[in-house]
């Protein structure tokens, strides 16, 4: 509530005029009803011709000490190397309230109203007057619009950063510190639009640096910049006589961008490192190898085939080498069998037999030898369970695995069953987007190997994919995001009902890597031992048999 005595009339702004009563040039704030006030000496002159003293009262809101009353006065503050004329222009003065002396910030409305007040005494307590909201801006009342204007945490500051400025440029603070900011900040948005820069210039312990993120966050877009300071704030620099540093950091200030943008400036330390990335070598044909360059560290690769064509088999094969020959720790989610038949698949494959189809051709003796020659080194992780109902809880499974045992590269068999198990699947797409995205998200950001095995959708009309039908990108059964998220795609084609069932072809159809797509060489798949063993490379056969005669061929 304003005093009856004052001019009660809304009006705005219009500019800043000099006082006659003190003889600033630019403290002095002429309004659309003609009234005048001035912040450096609070002299008051009404509007509309009316005749009234020059040292009449402002306007000033119920609570707030009144300057005469309290015997007022503007002080050099020698403590804080500041000049009265500095504190004359901010309203920053010197006065008594119930005996005690106090160091006062006024804090003033858009109207030029007197609302809050900050009271300080010689021990540091701090005490409000008036009403002290979150949304007021010390000094605000000085400025309207410009090419930069600078905001520090607290009056002390503002009033240093303005005194090295000569008080010809705009500075502001905030009404309490770096806890109020990103509020404050927020709710003077259009204000601060009026300017070009704005420069936070907040204290730089960790409380001030956190603060400068969060408001510059809620600042007009394009317009915030941090500055940086060599002490702790702006006025422990004036008194360590470094105000060149503060007039440094404010031209130096660096724009501010939000995480998720950053400037190409400042990669050449991540290029530089992205170029050594470790490669995650693929077990598969020389033209695969030659056409993906391999797998990388922070990517998903996703496999897949028809029905028994080979994808498990080739994702298996490669385990196999990448835990035991090559020495990588991968943690695996074979979730269309047990952990036992895992197990089972991998020592046949370093028997060179099909262990699991015929367990009783090998010895307890060769078992043994074999299983501890390949999980001594303690390498492979499995997860032992069925597909989760939520995909939060698969995740924080396999995050296990990445951060508590190492593992570079993670297989999941397959994406669709882990979506079937969901409890929202009556929308299968967006339950794959979802996954997809969690999927890729947890490969980049841990710098591992996804590995994800996908089924295909079955065509209308025309050769299954079973039978040598050839594989596309737009067969991948589910979502699009299987082939927007993926970075590379590989297809093994097989005819299982054609001349040459166990030779699988091998199709690139997507590497973000390479830009290479298309026929990437065959691999001949035996029965007898369970490897997928590469065809040299140019190699073809004669005949795909894919016109269809039978032929006896393993499912694999």
């Amino acid at each position: 509530m304003v005093s009856s005595e004052l001019d009660q009339t809304e009006s705005e702004f219009l500019q800043h005029v000099p006082c006659e009563n003190c003889g600033s040039s630019d403290a002095n704030s002429l309004y659309t009803d003609g009234h005048q006030y001035c912040f450096s000496c609070e002299a008051y002159v009404p509007g509309d011709g009316r005749e009234g003293s020059p040292r009449a009262a402002p306007r000033v809101a119920d609570g707030c000490l009144e300057f005469g009353k309290s015997q007022g006065r503007y002080d050099n503050l020698p403590s804080r190397g500041l000049c009265a004329d500095i504190c004359r222009k901010y309203g920053y003065w010197v006065g008594k309230s119930n005996g005690v002396t106090y160091q006062i910030a006024n804090y003033y409305s858009e109207d030029g109203t007197l609302v809050g007040q900050k009271l300080r005494d010689k021990d540091k307590n701090f005490k409000a007057k008036g009403a002290m909201g979150k949304e007021l801006l010390f000094g605000r009342q000085l400025w309207n619009g410009g090419k930069k204007i600078v905001i520090t945490e607290g009056e002390i500051d503002c009033l240093t950063v303005a005194q090295l400025q000569g008080g010809k440029y705009p500075v502001v603070s905030l009404p309490q510190g770096s806890k109020s900011a990103k509020a404050c900040i927020a709710a003077n948005y259009e204000y601060l639009d009026q300017f070009d820069e704005i420069i936070l210039m907040f204290d730089m312990d960790e409380p001030g640096r956190a603060a400068a993120q969060e408001a510059a966050e809620v600042c007009p877009a394009g317009k915030a910049k941090i500055a940086v300071l060599p002490l702790k704030d702006a006025n422990e620099c004036l008194l360590a006589s470094q105000g060149k540093a503060v007039m440094d950091a404010i031209w130096n200030a660096s724009p501010f961008i939000p995480d998720g943008v950053v400037s190409a400036k400042s990669l050449k330390a991540r290029v530089k490192e992205k170029k050594v990335a470790p490669t995650i070598p693929l077990s598969a044909p020389e033209e695969l190898r030659e056409m993906t360059k391999d797998a990388r560290e922070g990517e998903l690769l996703l496999v897949t085939s028809g029905s028994g064509s080979g994808k498990s088999t080739f994702v298996r094969q490669n385990t196999y080498n990448w835990f035991h020959k090559q020495g990588i720790n991968v943690g695996v989610a074979m979730l269309e069998e047990a952990v036992e038949e895992t197990v089972q698949d991998l020592v046949g494959l370093h028997l060179k037999t099909r262990y699991r189809q015929n367990p009783e051709a090998t010895t307890e003796e060769a078992f043994d030898a074999a299983f501890d020659e390949i999980f001594e080194s303690d390498r492979l992780f499995l997860y032992d369970s069925f597909a989760e109902s939520v995909e939060d809880r698969l995740i924080a499974k396999l995050h296990y695995m990445v951060k508590a045992q190492g593992c570079k590269v993670i297989v999941l068999d397959h994406i669709s069953i882990v979506v079937s198990a969901m409890d929202d699947n009556s929308d299968e797409r967006k339950t794959i987007d979802r996954l997809m995205t969690k999927l890729k998200a947890f490969a980049k950001a841990n710098s591992i190997l996804m590995v994800v095995i996908c089924h295909l959708k079955n065509p209308e009309k025309g050769t299954p994919h079973e039978e040598g039908r050839v594989i596309k990108v737009t067969d991948l059964r589910g979502s699009g995001s299987l082939r927007q998220l993926s970075d590379t795609i590989i297809a093994a084609e097989r005819n299982q009902q054609g001349e040459n069932p166990n030779i699988v072809l091998f199709r690139v159809l997507k590497c973000r890597f390479t830009g290479y797509t298309g026929v990437a060489g065959y691999m001949l798949y035996s029965p007898q031992t369970g490897w997928l063993e590469a065809m040299p490379s140019g190699w073809a056969p004669e005949s795909t048999g894919w016109e269809g005669q039978e032929e006896e061929g393993g499912d694999f």
